[in-house]
């Protein structure tokens, strides 16, 4: 069994009274959420695309449906990580038991929490489109997760496009056209 852990480094600033609406603000009006980015240590990082494809559940080549609010994991009086629930339909699975055309459920760290929006490092929210996603499978929820920003590649005008392009994982892929990369993928599989 695999267990991931994601280090939040400054969730602290959620508890923070400094962060509340911006002054000027007309009294009684509706504050905009405060947006909070979090730095994260991901406990799983790849030097080789080789050892990203072999330790992942699944890879799948999935169009995003959309978003909803998802749990809060409490850490202490006042203070949470939010979570957010994608929804995906798999249109190509390159590894994994999921059914090509099965709708998936891609947990992801941030979301609103009281009167922030907190975010991570691993690419931002998700917005209409394909993605080519690298994932593993929560066993107590049944929902997906991504292995890291390593794992997520918008396709834009059939390119692989990297959440976050400067690590050397991400580099091999990003900027390949759709059909490279599932070939790459493929041969890297029958290692």
């Amino acid at each position: 069994m695999r267990i991931r852990v994601l280090t939040v480094l400054c969730l602290g600033s959620l508890a923070n009274p400094v962060l509340a609406a911006p002054a000027g603000d007309a009294p009684g009006a509706a504050a905009a959420p405060t947006p909070v980015v979090a730095n994260v240590r991901w406990a799983s990082h790849f030097e080789r695309p080789a050892d990203l494809v072999q330790a992942v559940d699944a890879i799948v080549v999935a169009e995003w449906r959309g978003a909803r609010e998802g749990r809060i994991a409490y850490l202490a009086e006042g203070t949470g990580i939010p979570f957010t629930l994608n929804a995906f339909s798999a249109q190509q699975v390159l590894k994994g038991d999921i059914a090509p055309g099965a709708e998936i459920t891609l947990e992801q760290t941030g979301g609103r929490f009281d009167e922030f929006v907190v975010s991570i490092d691993d690419g931002g929210p998700y917005t209409q489109g394909r993605y080519l996603l690298f994932l593993d499978r929560q066993e107590d929820t049944g929902y997906y997760l991504l292995v890291n920003p390593q794992g997520r590649y918008k396709i834009l005008r059939d390119r692989l496009l990297a959440a976050k392009a400067d690590d050397a994982v991400a580099e091999r892929f990003n900027g390949l056209d759709l059909k490279s990369a599932l070939e790459r993928i493929r041969a890297l599989r029958e290692r």
